[in-house]
């Protein structure tokens, strides 16, 4: 017993959150501040993130908000953005719950 609680004890202290940047005022992190540091961070296309990392409604992933577009996460795409024309198209048709082919 007193094994098993040592070695959970290791374990909780060895893990740590994702490394977040205070960007504009908004915390970014993860594999989707990868992908928006590769992009230009705030003087790139996307600019200052509008909101916090979010769960999608479909619940597979996550997503940010930037005042140019969005990010999306998931484990079987990594990060990717979205925006402008395609963006617009995206989210017209109703994002993650939109139609699909």
């Amino acid at each position: 017993m007193i094994v098993a609680l040592a070695s959970l004890a290791a374990l909780t202290v060895q893990a740590s959150p994702a490394a977040a940047d205070d960007v504009c005022g908004k915390p970014v992190g993860g594999a989707i501040l990868a992908k928006y540091t590769e992009l230009g961070r705030e003087t790139g296309p996307l600019g200052c993130p509008t909101d916090i990392e979010l769960d999608n409604p479909d619940r597979v992933g996550k997503r940010q908000e930037f005042t140019g577009g969005t990010i999306y996460w998931s484990a079987a795409s990594d990060a990717h953005p979205v925006w402008g024309t395609i963006g617009g198209k995206w989210g017209a048709l109703g994002h993650e719950g939109g139609r699909r082919s």
